[in-house]
């Protein structure tokens, strides 16, 4: 099989492809996220070329450079169900033609395995794979917990997503997905350090643990806050790796406040609503110590500037207990215009309770 479009063309592997396999998979991002041998050697591209299957293909401009991998992985013909796979050059990334091929592939694994459902994997981070599956009209299912085996034979957390022959007739009629390639762009790099007045907002490191310890078993911020009773080190350490893995997986931005010497004195989160990306709601919590010094409504203004201007969010919402006077202070002290009541929308310490919600739009002053 070849297609040809005016960006590329899509066909069988060749031998004469293996050294241009053995230039791509020395590439870090390629043995970072997929389960290539380490060191890559022209022999595993010369295996991979002429053992490559129906249903395999190489993406190439129309020089002749190779541009990406693409394919069918696995197919279950009795469960009427395949997972496609692919990987991207150096020189074809950012150029679109990944996702114009899988949609193309797609279609032909459609039509030609007679499958009903098509499914896509990818490590827990891999989110430059997850914008193409996206933009190729996937449906993102959810996150599936030590699903795949990496190169060390080790079990890691895989993102899954899928794509029905109806899928692909709607966007026939409708069009594709359009996807904000800004989150995928920002979760993609290292969490930063954001700038807010006299603190920083910065990544939570276990060095915070004994702070953390010390705020979640003051009695004022257990009165306001789920927080596990009794708080112990081991849950403060489970927070920490939990910020790390909400940043890997793009659902959201834990921050630690930070005073000028790198010390922990409260969280600020950004947690991305996962039925509408250009939505997202903040909590926060300052170390009872250090009250009063406006590190919260700083770090607030910042995080939701960074919300707006590097995610494209829309709407951000707060939410505090009815009655949590320093929550709200703090939220209109930002900008926030408190909305209403929402009666019994959460549960706290096992009762239904009432909440405050607020909320601040992209279009509202800075």
């Amino acid at each position: 099989m070849e297609f040809r479009t005016d960006a590329f063309v899509l066909r069988a592997w060749r031998g004469s492809d293996a050294p241009q396999v053995y230039a791509a998979c020395q590439d870090q991002a390629i043995q970072r996220w997929t389960r290539v041998p380490v060191p890559y050697l022209m022999e595993h591209a010369v295996g991979f070329v002429t053992g490559a299957s129906e249903g395999q293909f190489g993406i190439f401009d129309h020089d002749g450079e190779l541009l990406g991998s693409i394919g069918v992985v696995d197919h279950d013909a009795d469960a009427r169900v395949a997972e496609i796979g692919y990987w991207v050059a150096p020189g074809g990334r950012g150029r679109g033609v990944t996702t114009e091929a899988l949609k193309l592939v797609c279609r032909w694994v459609f039509d030609t395995l007679r499958v009903q459902r098509l499914l896509w994997r990818a490590k827990a981070g891999n989110l430059p794979s997850r914008l193409v599956a996206e933009r190729a009209g996937f449906v993102m299912e959810g996150l599936q917990r030590e699903a795949l085996i990496d190169r060390a034979g080790e079990p890691v957390d895989g993102m899954i997503g899928a794509l029905l022959p109806a899928d692909l007739d709607r966007y026939g009629r409708l069009g594709f997905p359009t996807v904000d390639s800004r989150r995928t762009r920002v979760f993609s790099a290292p969490q930063p350090v954001l700038p807010a007045g006299d603190v920083l907002l910065r990544p939570v490191e276990s060095g915070d643990v004994d702070a953390l310890v010390a705020a979640c078993t003051d009695p004022e911020i257990t009165r306001w806050l789920p927080l596990p009773s009794p708080y112990t080190r081991r849950n403060a350490e489970r927070f920490v790796a939990f910020t790390a893995e909400q940043w890997l997986r793009a659902d959201g931005a834990y921050f630690a406040i930070s005073d000028p010497d790198g010390g922990w004195v409260g969280n600020m989160d950004l947690r991305i609503d996962r039925g509408d990306p250009t939505m997202a709601d903040v909590g926060f919590m300052v170390s009872p110590g250090a009250w009063g010094r406006g590190h919260a409504t700083a770090a607030l203004r910042a995080i939701t500037r960074w919300g707006f201007e590097e995610l494209g969010l829309a709407r951000i919402e707060w939410r505090a207990l009815v009655g949590n006077d320093g929550s709200r202070r703090v939220a209109e002290k930002a900008g926030f215009a408190v909305e209403g009541v929402q009666r019994g929308r959460l549960v706290h310490r096992g009762a239904r309770v009432d909440t405050w919600v607020g909320a601040k739009l992209a279009t509202d002053p800075r």
